[in-house]
């Protein structure tokens, strides 16, 4: 457009500021006259400013968000490193449009959501929180991930104009108010894949390379975890059997640190590659390290403390005490409640990742009448039927023959289960 104002008047023409919407933009004054021009007639100034407006109403659109010419566009895959929050233990993906000639630089990212959204936690428990695309300057962007110490690397498209039209069509079309919200799935619908889902749709050639031997999704978490052991735990008694599934290579990419090495891999014919250009934005190597680091404090050493109390309870406590008897209690009614959790995640909610949850055969809802029970024929029977499940639950840590893989973290948990259990049915125990 500014092109063919050049071409039909020279610089020295007057000129004005307008708002195109995102920035300021300038253009030929539409009062055209000059010196050496005013003996011009009516219908030769009405005739350009007409064309001048059609122009300008043609490419109004395109102006608007400052792309052309696609030859100074650059777009990228951003891949952020994981936080020390639980909602960025995995990291975050995101797609970075640079234009070089106008200095627009935008950041669209798949992974928001609104707090204010009206029932919010309700919504979020339930698997119904709508997340949405937003789009933030690449300043913006950057100064959040070096506030929290995240590194940031940048893999660039190797795109065809035409391709990165297509792309820069999508994502805006994407943002549309109408197009922006969708249905957040942990394993199968987020940040990640969604960016992973465009590059098929603007070039169908594209060839995902594998990056990894045979991996399940809850070994692919598991390498996140290290040093958030108690993230660990959580989230392998409230994640179900389709963790266990193995993860095509199409599938790994749910996760951010995935689906950079799928990009980095990807080629598009036998002497092309999806990405040119690989840069390190933002480097944290101390952090990182230091959040992957293993901690000492984990449910080993809980549940180890609580065996020790049990030694401390059997030889030194006796046996009638009633605060034994609510500690008793209050144990089997934990475990009630977490199996409660499994199975209202498990039918309660549209979170896929929750479903066929195995670990409901040792967190049995069961627990919750248990230590309630008198002593009784039936009692002893649900108190063999309860160690038994925990016992295979254990047997199940380290064969695995059920389909899916439970925490080792469970093992002290579950021995000291089983003991409590054995102490309320074996004979001459009459009371809890």
């Amino acid at each position: 457009m500014f092109l063919f104002f050049d071409q039909l008047y020279n610089a020295s023409y007057p000129k004005v500021f307008v708002s195109s919407g995102h920035s300021l933009e300038y253009y030929p004054s539409l009062y055209l006259e000059r010196q050496g021009m005013k003996h011009c007639g009516l219908m030769k100034r009405s005739i350009i400013f007409f064309a001048v407006l059609f122009f300008w109403n043609v490419m109004e659109g395109q102006l608007d968000l400052q792309l052309r010419p696609m030859d100074d566009i650059k777009i990228s895959l951003l891949t952020c490193d994981p936080g020390d929050q639980l909602y960025s233990t995995f990291g975050h993906s995101a797609v970075r449009v640079f234009n070089e000639r106008t200095g627009i630089d935008v950041v669209y990212n798949y992974g928001t959501f609104d707090t204010d959204t009206p029932g919010f936690y309700t919504k979020f428990l339930r698997g119904k929180l709508p997340y949405r695309l937003s789009k933030a300057t690449y300043a913006a962007f950057l100064y959040e991930y070096n506030f929290y110490k995240r590194g940031v690397k940048e893999l660039v498209l190797n795109l065809s104009t035409r391709e990165e039209v297509q792309m820069i069509e999508f994502l805006e079309t994407n943002y549309l108010p109408e197009n922006r919200s969708y249905p957040y799935d942990f394993f199968f619908d987020n940040c990640a894949t969604r960016i992973r889902d465009i590059i098929p749709e603007i070039n169908p050639n594209v060839e995902w390379q594998s990056v990894s031997e045979e991996i399940t999704f809850r070994q692919m978490l598991h390498q996140f975890l290290p040093g958030m052991p108690w993230s660990e735990f959580g989230i392998d008694l409230i994640i179900g059997s389709v963790a266990d599934r193995e993860a095509s290579d199409k599938d790994q990419m749910f996760l951010p640190g995935y689906l950079h090495d799928h990009f980095e891999a990807a080629t598009l014919s036998e002497d092309a590659n999806l990405i040119k250009e690989s840069y390190r934005v933002l480097t944290f190597e101390e952090e990182a390290k230091e959040r992957m680091k293993s901690k000492w404090f984990t449910p080993h050493i809980i549940f180890g403390l609580l065996i020790l109390l049990e030694i401390f309870i059997l030889f030194f406590i006796k046996r009638k005490s009633k605060a034994i008897q609510w500690y008793n209690r209050l144990f089997f009614f934990s475990i009630g409640l977490a199996s409660l959790l499994m199975l209202g995640l498990w039918f309660l909610t549209d979170h896929q990742a929750t479903g066929n949850n195995w670990n409901i055969l040792w967190a049995s809802p069961l627990y919750l009448f248990f230590p309630w029970m008198k002593r009784s024929d039936l009692k002893q029977k649900m108190g063999y039927l309860l160690m038994g499940l925990a016992g295979m639950s254990l047997i199940n840590i380290y064969l695995q023959f059920l389909p899916q893989d439970f925490n080792p973290y469970n093992t002290l948990m579950l021995l000291l289960l089983m003991y409590k259990v054995w102490k309320c049915v074996k004979p001459k125990n009459k009371t809890v």
